[in-house]
């Protein structure tokens, strides 16, 4: 049973009903069967399992059944008169559960009664009559009788009462099938399931061939996917992975950005290729929080050098701002000992690029005025390290560098032991030897800050809708400050949350940021006193927890 949950796991297939689905298989012979909606389609996985002789369930195969369209043309029906039996059966309400006995039992159940007259209806017109190889009207009448029950049969106890009668005969006529090795991520399945031609390829391609390196790499491409999304990585960006992976780029980065309260926060993916196989991998990510100017759309910073005596100059190309100034600063030493000039610039190209900072000899002898505090300005960055898509998500890493606190209910200790807590970059610390700043831990439940219980001191309109609760507190546990409606001078007014572990307690501001009392939202004046109280307690019991974790 575990090594399949492994299998199922690392495929993307777990189920958490497989214990007695198993137990059904053995013990009545049911099929094994795991279903899934992709839009508005219902297909299903059939498992192909053995028993080893160790006792384990092993995963041999699986194939893919996704339901056939069927449309039946107006007039098909070759002098047939099916009009009236489809009419019968548009006016059935199948039931989910068609029992094998039902024709004998029509004089219990009215339902039964409908579908048995539309069986007599088909034998009459000879529809289950055998028929000749070459005997065409059999044929014709036939794929009527297939097209009527597969139309009106899909999604109730019909089709499983025709799948009973003969699997391999009805699973053609309801589904497109498909298999697949116990190997293949079924995320590369599901990325082609409106392409029958794709699925069928990549069906024959990986069918026997469990181990092969298309198997590997599509897997791969699937881990990744699945990694980002976890991570909360935008859809454009998982695309410029798929490209990069295809192209065989060996090590490479992704960027983007997200706003931030002041300024935005640059993001850039580290992806690099094992040096064993073709696999990539993403580690870590790191958030660069950047309050000067952004880079206008469309244009892209460059660093441009022309050394003394070179025929020709070095032109790099960056995507932040941060990592252009960088590289622009990192050239002092050569410039000075080898005499060159270089050029800090930003445009759609070198020739209409505009001219941003200038360092000739080593000595930086021109900054643009609206550029000067950009480019004096140290950003704040973090690496967020991360393994196969667990860790800080993108939005809470964003949250981070923004100096708010964070909540994670899958830390894991040392010991290998699992808790909750909520997380804080601490910036009044040096960072640590890799660069990194150093983080306060504040448990739960240990450390005492319950923000469900804190929120419910406040008069806030949303918490009054157990839907909107949710959201909100989900928003404010990654860091987020969230919008809430409280009531001022007898008006709603619109302000921003956020969570304050350290103090057990939440900040309110302004949409520009001003920060309001909180104190003159709480649900009764008396509870002022307590509330100062439960502050003090908490900024005590802050002083003696220990700080000062990596992250």
């Amino acid at each position: 049973m575990e090594k399949l949950s492994r299998q199922l796991a690392d495929i993307g297939l777990s189920d958490e009903n497989l214990r007695q689905k198993i137990n059904a298989f053995f013990a009545e012979g049911n099929p094994l069967v795991l279903e899934r909606s992709i839009g508005k389609a219902k297909v299903r996985f059939d498992l192909e399992i053995r028993l080893a002789e160790n006792g384990d369930v092993e995963l041999l195969g699986y194939e893919l059944w996704k339901p056939r369209l069927v449309e039946i043309p107006e007039h098909f029906n070759y002098g047939t008169p099916t009009q009236p039996i489809e009419e019968q059966l548009k006016l059935i309400d199948f039931p989910l559960v068609l029992p094998q006995d039902f024709m004998s039992r029509r004089d219990e159940n009215e339902t039964f009664d409908q579908i048995g007259n539309v069986f007599q209806e088909f034998n009459h017109l000879e529809f289950f009559l055998l028929g000749e190889d070459d005997d065409v009207e059999f044929k014709k009448v036939n794929q009527m009788q297939n097209m009527l029950l597969v139309k009106y049969g899909a999604g109730n106890g019909m089709k499983d009462y025709l799948l009973k009668i003969d699997k391999n005969y009805w699973k053609k006529k309801f589904y497109e099938t498909f298999p697949f090795p116990p190997t293949l991520h079924v995320g590369a399945v599901i990325n082609r399931i409106n392409d029958t031609g794709r699925l069928q390829h990549l069906s024959e391609l990986t069918k026997g061939y469990p181990e092969n390196k298309l198997i590997m790499n599509l897997n791969n491409l699937e881990n990744l996917r699945e990694e980002m999304a976890n991570l909360g990585f935008k859809k454009e960006l998982i695309e410029q992975m798929e490209e990069k992976m295809k192209a065989n780029v060996a090590d490479f980065k992704l960027y983007d950005s997200m706003e931030a309260t002041r300024g935005r926060v640059d993001m850039t993916l580290f992806f690099k290729q094992s040096g064993q196989s073709d696999y990539y991998y993403l580690n870590k990510f790191e958030v660069c929080h950047e309050k000067g100017q952004a880079i206008p759309d469309g244009q892209k910073i460059m660093v441009l050098t022309q050394m003394e005596g070179a025929d020709k100059g070095m032109n790099k190309n960056f995507v932040h701002i941060a990592e252009g100034i960088a590289f622009f600063n990192g050239q002092k030493d050569m410039l000075k000992e080898q005499k060159g000039i270089s050029h800090l610039m930003v445009g759609k190209d070198a020739n209409s690029a505009v001219k941003l900072a200038t360092m000739e000899d080593g000595k930086v002898n021109y900054v643009q005025k609206e550029f000067g505090q950009t480019y004096r300005t140290s950003p704040i960055n973090q690496t967020i390290y991360v393994e196969k898509g667990k860790g800080f998500s993108a939005e809470q890493a964003v949250n981070l560098i923004q100096g708010r606190a964070v909540y994670r209910d899958d830390m894991v200790s040392q010991a290998g032991q699992q808790y909750k807590a909520w997380i804080k970059l601490d910036f009044d610390v040096p960072k640590d030897r890799f660069n990194n700043f150093m983080i306060n831990q504040y448990t739960d439940p240990a450390y005492g800050f319950d923000l469900s219980k804190v929120l419910d001191k406040f008069e806030i309109k949303e918490l009054g809708d157990p839907a909107k609760r949710e959201i909100l507190e989900g928003s404010i546990r990654n860091g987020n400050r969230a919008m809430v409606t409280v009531e001022k001078n007898g008006e709603p007014v619109k302000l921003e949350l956020e969570a304050v572990p350290r103090y057990s307690q939440i900040n309110l501001y302004t949409k520009d940021g001003r920060p309001e009392k909180r104190e003159q939202f709480l649900k009764q004046p008396d509870m002022k006193q307590e509330y100062a109280q439960s502050r003090n307690k908490a900024q005590e019991k802050n002083k003696k927890q220990g700080q000062g974790l990596g992250v």
